[in-house]
C-alpha cells in the first residue's frame, strides 16, 4: 500500500477538507508547496491526463500535491445494491481506463502525494474497491457530542475568540453537525464577544434564530416539563408569526419519536436499533430523546397524541383559536412530564 495515494471522502466537506489540511501539513513549508500544488476536476478528467499529472516531479520543493477531486462519484452509480458485491473483474470492466487506478501508484514518484476527495459515496463504488488496494482511504465521520464541542472549543481560537465551556455544548445542540455552517456561526460569535468569551445568551441571540433552533426550544422545555420556559418558547413563535400548522407538526413528530423510543426501550433495543427507528444518525438526538421519554409513560404518550390530533381538528373546523389550542395543549404537555 503506497504512502502517498490518499482518499478521503465523506458527508461533510468541511471535514474532508479539514483532513487535507493535516496531509498538507506534514508535506513542508506551505508557500513551496502551494506553487507545486495542482487541483485535477475529476469530472471531466481522463485516466491518462491523471496518469501524467501524477509522473511529473516538483520543481525546487521537496514534494508535489495532487488534489483530485469529485472522481470517484463518477462511478457511485455503478457497484450494484448495498449487499451485492460483484467479482472484482466485473468492476474493473465497469471502470474502463480507471481500472488502472490500482496501479497508479506505480507510476507516482514517492515525492509525489495525490489525494482523491469526494463526498459520501457508497461502499460498494467500483472506484474506492479498486484504489483502496493501493491507497490510503480515511472515511470521514461527522463530529457529534464531546467531540463537537472540543472541535469548537478548538476552533474558536482560529477566529479570534474564546467560548465558554456551557456555549460550546449548547452551540453542538443547535448544530446539525455542517463544520462549514458551524464554523461560520463560530465566526460571527467571536467577532460579537470580542474581549470576552463566548456565552449561551450569546449563542441564543446570534445562532438560535433559525426556525428548528426556535422550535427546539419550545418541544426540548415542553418534553421535560419546564412549563414556564415551554410557554414563553412558545409565545416567543407567536411573535414572530409561525404559524400553529407547522408547530403542531414539530410537537406531533417528536411525540412519533417519543413513543417509537418509549416501546423500543421497553423491549430492551440496542442505540442502534432505536437510531434507526428514529432516523437519525445524531447520538444527541437519540439520547434527548430517550431522556424525554423517560418523563411519560406509554399510555401517557398516546392520550398525549390524541389530544394533539384533536386540537388540530378543532383548529380546522374553526371551534377554537389556534393560538388557544396550541397553547393549551403544550402547558398540558409539559404538566404531564413526570420530574
Amino acid at each position: 500500500m503506497a504512502d502517498n495515494i490518499h482518499v478521503l471522502y465523506g458527508e461533510d466537506d468541511f471535514s474532508v477538507k479539514e483532513a487535507l489540511a493535516e496531509i498538507k501539513g506534514t508535506l513542508g513549508d506551505a508557500e513551496s508547496l502551494t506553487a507545486n500544488t495542482i487541483t485535477l476536476d475529476g469530472k471531466s478528467l481522463t485516466f491518462a491526463e491523471l496518469q501524467m499529472t501524477c509522473a511529473t516531479l516538483s520543481f525546487f520543493a521537496p514534494y508535489r500535491l495532487i488534489v483530485v477531486e469529485n472522481l470517484l462519484e463518477r462511478f457511485d452509480g455503478a457497484g450494484g445494491r448495498r449487499g451485492r458485491r460483484p467479482a472484482l473483474e466485473a468492476k474493473v470492466k465497469e471502470l474502463g481506463d480507471f481500472a488502472g487506478l490500482a496501479k497508479l501508484a506505480d507510476s507516482t514518484p514517492p515525492t509525489n502525494v495525490v489525494v482523491f476527495l469526494s463526498g459520501n459515496i457508497k461502499a460498494t463504488n467500483p472506484a474506492l474497491e479498486v484504489i483502496r488496494s493501493t491507497a490510503q482511504v480515511k472515511t470521514v465521520v461527522p463530529l457529534r457530542g464531546r467531540q463537537l464541542q472540543e472541535w469548537i472549543a478548538t476552533q474558536t481560537p482560529k477566529h479570534g475568540g474564546s467560548i465558554d465551556p456551557s456555549a460550546a455544548r449548547l452551540l453542538s445542540e443547535y448544530s446539525s453537525g455542517n463544520l462549514r455552517q458551524l464554523d461560520n456561526d463560530i465566526e460571527k460569535l467571536a467577532l460579537y464577544a470580542t474581549g470576552r468569551p463566548i456565552q449561551e445568551s450569546d449563542v441564543r441571540l446570534l445562532v438560535h434564530s433559525s426556525r428548528e433552533a426556535r422550535i427546539f426550544d419550545l418541544t426540548d422545555a415542553a418534553f421535560l416539563g419546564r412549563r414556564a420556559d415551554a410557554v414563553r418558547a412558545l409565545e416567543q413563535l407567536f411573535i414572530q408569526d409561525e404559524p400553529a400548522q407547522m408547530i403542531i407538526t414539530m410537537l406531533a413528530r417528536q411525540l412519533r419519536m417519543l413513543v417509537q423510543a418509549k416501546i423500543l426501550t421497553e423491549q430492551n433495543a440496542s442505540h442502534t436499533e432505536i437510531a434507526e427507528a428514529l432516523a437519525t444518525n445524531s447520538d444527541w438526538v437519540v439520547e434527548k430523546t430517550m431522556q424525554q421519554a423517560q418523563r411519560y409513560s406509554l399510555p401517557a404518550l398516546k392520550s398525549l397524541y390524541q389530544q394533539l390530533l384533536q386540537a388540530d381538528i378543532s383548529i380546522k373546523v374553526g371551534a377554537v383559536d389556534e393560538e388557544t389550542a396550541v397553547s393549551l395543549f403544550v402547558t398540558e404537555l409539559a404538566g404531564a412530564a413526570r420530574g
